[in-house]
Parts: C-alpha cells; structure tokens; sequence
C-alpha cells in the first residue's frame, strides 16, 4: 500500500439487498451516487452486498408482480396505482429510474448467488454492476430475474465474464446454500426490510431515501 493510500479514510458500506424489491434499486442507485461523489483521493470506499431474500418459496418462472402486490398486502387496483405512481415519481427523480407498471416477479436466489459470485470473482464494482443490471431488467424492462437468460443478459450488460461462464455457473448449485443462509443470518440479526445500509458500522434508517450526504456529515467523512 502506498502512503496516498494508507492516508485515505476508509468508507465501509454493507449493503443488504433483494432485487424482487423496487425500493432497493431506488437506494442502491442513490446510495452509489452518494458514494460517488467522495473524492476517490481522500476515501477509501469498500462496498459489500448481501443476499436477502424477501420471499425464498416464490416461483420460477415468476407471477404477475402488480398481482401478488395487491394479494400480499390486501390492496385494491386504485391503492396499488396510487403507490406505483408515488414510486415512479421518485424512482425518475432520485435515480434515473423508469419504472414499469407491472411485470414477471419470481424466485431470486439465482439472481442473488450471481451477484455475489460475481463481486467474490471479479470484484465489489463487477458485483456493483450485476446488481444494477438484474435491476434494471427486471423493473425497467419487465424482466424475470428468475430466469437464465435475464441473468446471463443481464451479466454481458455488466461486463462481467462470459456468456457460457455465466451459464454454466447458474447451472450448478454453487452459492445455494450460502445464499440461504446468509439471508436467513440476516434475518436472525433482525433485518425485516430493504435496502439495509450500514456505513462504517452505522445504520441508514430508510435506506432508499436516506439523506447520505447529511449522514456523511453525521460520520464526519465530509464537513458539516
């Protein structure tokens, strides 16, 4: 390590994410831009993401997203149109995000073992970049991520590997197990919901609308 380097402030962050859920790609979108926006000369930023699987018994291939919305929470068309239109509203001008009304929503422990092998393989910014793609797929272009062919696409989009490596990895079992139990690790910690962002040990209340740069400021990692 050079001494510019061990002269950096180290920015850790331990980003606990699903990517069936709208509301992480909103924080992951704004927390990397947060993140960004520190002066790569005086941070040292290390960003760790982490499995959670909100619904681990969903299917493959995915039900109908604005369906199972309604069903989970008792809502009617009018409520679930009413909280997509807030959503989009915030997705646009928070993130740069499109969202679409509706689309395919399945099984993501694939989706979640490719991100992780992708950030153990190739690094946090392979992991980073996996991650926004499946997200993007699947609330931007009304995707299923539960499926290969999205997440080999959505993998070539990152950059990341090559297309058989990709196959052929999401056709072994590797990161099944250790998906499983990370996400239920989290849950025994307490995680009930995502985004769940630490940085440098302390929690972002309200992850996707977190005001990073005021709990920057709280951290002392820019001045107030």
């Amino acid at each position: 390590m050079s001494s510019a380097e061990s002269k950096k402030t180290v920015v850790e962050v331990k980003l606990t994410v699903d990517v069936a859920c709208p509301w992480c790609f909103i924080g992951e979108r704004r927390l990397y831009k947060a993140l960004d926006s520190l002066d790569a000369k005086s941070y040292d930023v290390k960003v760790s993401i982490h499995p959670f699987l909100l619904a681990p018994d969903a299917p493959t291939p995915g039900g109908d997203r604005k369906e199972l919305v309604k069903a989970k929470y008792g809502i009617s068309e009018e409520k679930y149109q009413a909280n997509f239109a807030g959503m989009k509203q915030k997705g646009l001008e928070q993130a740069g995000i499109t969202f679409t009304p509706t689309g395919p929503s399945g099984n993501t422990i694939n989706a979640l073992r490719l991100i992780t092998w992708a950030q153990t393989k190739y690094g946090a910014d392979a992991g980073r970049k996996v991650l926004d793609a499946i997200q993007s797929a699947v609330f931007e272009k009304s995707q299923d991520a539960s499926l290969t062919p999205t997440l080999v696409a959505a993998a070539k989009t990152a950059g990341v590997s090559d297309e058989k490596t990709v196959t052929d990895f999401l056709a072994s079992t590797e990161g099944v197990e250790a998906t499983k139990t990370a996400s239920n690790e989290a849950k025994t910690a307490g995680v009930k919901t995502v985004p769940n962002i630490y940085i440098n040990g302390k929690f972002a209340e309200d992850g996707s609308q977190h005001d990073f740069n005021a709990f920057f400021k709280q951290l002392g990692l820019i001045k107030a």
